[in-house]
């Protein structure tokens, strides 16, 4: 289970990480509590004080709580659809991702200029324009599996 906010990727600014995810919640209870939490994360003194700084206002914004089968991951990781340097970044590790949002370990990072670029093939105000798109090549680097 984790919490999304309206406000949390922004080019201006970047909430990841600051809102609360639970894993292996096991019963009712523990649903109830872990729900409640994300939803309250928008209020807490660390997300109000980031916002603060941003000039964000935890009352203009809305939280959602996504609640997500959990898998035994091998590997796993997040990204960045633009960084501030107009990056796109994927971040990722062995095990739960988890180790990398809270800092627990220096994950593998690819950056790419940009993953997807599209043109439109008909003028703009056409209805049914559909976008053109490239991937770029990515580097490609082959890891030992640890198991």
């Amino acid at each position: 289970m984790r919490s999304s906010s309206l406000i949390e990727d922004r080019p201006e600014s970047n909430f990841a990480g600051q809102f609360e995810s639970f894993l292996g919640v096991r019963d009712d209870a523990e649903f109830l509590v872990s729900l409640r939490a994300c939803w309250a994360a928008l209020w807490t003194t660390t997300a109000r004080r980031s916002m603060a700084q941003h000039e964000q206002n935890p009352a203009d914004t809305a939280m959602a709580v996504l609640v997500q089968p959990l898998v035994n991951a091998r590997a796993s990781g997040g990204g960045l659809s633009e960084t501030a340097d107009g990056q796109m970044l994927i971040s990722a590790t062995w095990g739960l991702g988890s180790a990398i949002a809270q800092g627990e370990v220096v994950p593998d990072r690819v950056c790419s200029p940009a993953m997807v670029s599209c043109a439109p093939t008909r003028p703009a105000a056409s209805i049914t324009a559909r976008p053109a798109c490239t991937a770029p090549e990515l580097p490609r680097k082959r890891y030992r599996k640890p198991w």
